[in-house]
């Protein structure tokens, strides 16, 4: 029984009980709708406006990649743009050189040749001047030689012709004045 007068009381305190933790509830509600929701929000907008700055960062550092990524191009097709001039400049510069390289070895094979030209020339004056002398020489000493010894037509012909071999065998002076005597 007194299981059921306990049930009882508090079957007539019900009322009064349901509406304290009624109104309670609603309190407890009040404060949560009051204080805690707007924080939440608030911490809420705060994330949002962070994660659409971030969204915003993202899509400006995409716009600034894709910009990059054009300068890139454009540099690497001028990088490009220039070598080729430079290498067009040095083929240009190394023909001028080659050419200028060509023009003084003509040059100085002009003035090589010029140079060999007068000296072969000199070299053949000097021959000449030897030959002249030489026959100069062998003349003479045929002439000597034709006065020393007795002058007979035979012996005049004879001496004419050892002068002549003596001039295209090379025999000198001195063999002439030898085979008149």
């Amino acid at each position: 029984m007194g299981l059921l007068a306990t049930t009882v009381s508090d079957f007539f305190h019900f009322p009064y009980t349901f509406v304290s933790e009624l109104f309670s509830f609603a309190l407890i509600l009040y404060g949560l709708n009051r204080w805690l929701v707007p924080w939440i929000r608030g911490e809420m907008d705060k994330k949002q406006a962070e994660i659409r700055s971030d969204l915003e960062e993202a899509e400006e550092g995409h716009k600034l990649l894709e910009a990059a990524e054009g300068y890139r191009a454009e540099l690497l097709a001028q990088a490009a743009r220039d070598a080729e001039a430079i290498r067009a400049q040095a083929e240009r510069v190394a023909q001028a050189a080659r050419d200028e390289i060509l023009a003084h070895a003509a040059e100085e094979a002009a003035r090589i040749r010029h140079r060999a030209e007068v000296e072969a020339a000199r070299e053949a004056e000097r021959a000449m001047d030897q030959v002249r002398a030489r026959f100069a020489e062998e003349v003479l000493g045929a002439a000597e030689a034709m006065v020393v010894a007795e002058l007979t037509p035979e012996r005049n012909r004879a001496l004419v012709d050892e002068a002549i071999a003596a001039i295209e065998g090379g025999a000198g002076r001195e063999d002439l004045a030898t085979t008149s005597r």
